[in-house]
């Protein structure tokens, strides 16, 4: 099971989804050579496992089907449909 990770960890910039934010922890961390050669793996491998082999369109759809179904009492369907291609614009899928 996934949780919400990989959307942070697609932007790159290490700022959150799409790299928006900025931390001063993330920009030491990545001004060090040994751990930005780690951490540009790292999204690689999740690039690699999560995004492309189709697993977050999946776990996407699973998401958006089951707040569609369950939850526009509490969010309005057109909120969810937005979000949801909000995030998938994001990931690129």
């Amino acid at each position: 099971a996934m949780g919400g990770g990989p959307a942070g960890a697609v932007g790159g910039g290490g700022g959150g989804v799409g790299g928006s934010r900025s931390n001063v922890l993330v920009t030491r961390f990545l001004a060090n050579a040994t751990f930005q050669a780690a951490y540009d793996a790292a999204l690689a491998d999740l690039q690699t496992t999560i995004v492309d082999d189709g697993t977050a369109a999946e776990v996407l759809a699973k998401w958006k089907t089951l707040l569609l179904a369950q939850a526009t009492d509490v969010v309005d369907a057109a909120t969810i449909e937005q979000e949801a291609a909000a995030i998938a614009t994001t990931l690129g899928i």
